[in-house]
């Protein structure tokens, strides 16, 4: 029995950790069941944060790409900068679409984040 909530060489899962993570997650949704609206702010905040950090991303690389050292890393040649004006342009599609008068709430969210 003690055995069993050891980590296991192998894969380094931890039981107890998964058993607590879809315990969490089963009261949180059972919780937002109830009021759907909040749940949709939920999903909402959790579709912008990606976006929204990949576009902190771009913006740092562009900002300080002359600082990275040579030779480490990718090295994107010609194309680096139109993969940075594709990657900012599907950046304003993607966050003008979440603009919404539904997202109000969400954007409020990550605001205060």
């Amino acid at each position: 029995m003690r055995r069993r909530w050891r980590i296991e060489e192998r894969s380094t899962h931890h039981l107890i950790a998964t058993i607590v993570v879809g315990v969490v997650l089963e009261i949180v949704l059972a919780a937002f069941a109830i009021r759907r609206d909040v749940l949709f702010k939920l999903f909402s905040a959790a579709t912008l944060m990606p976006a929204i950090i990949y576009l902190v991303t771009v913006v740092l690389y562009v900002v300080e790409r002359r600082k990275l050292p040579a030779g480490k890393g990718v090295n994107l040649g010609a194309w680096e900068w139109p993969v940075i004006i594709v990657s900012l342009v599907w950046l304003a599609f993607e966050l003008s679409i979440l603009r919404d008068a539904s997202f109000k709430g969400p954007w409020i969210y990550l605001g205060v984040m």
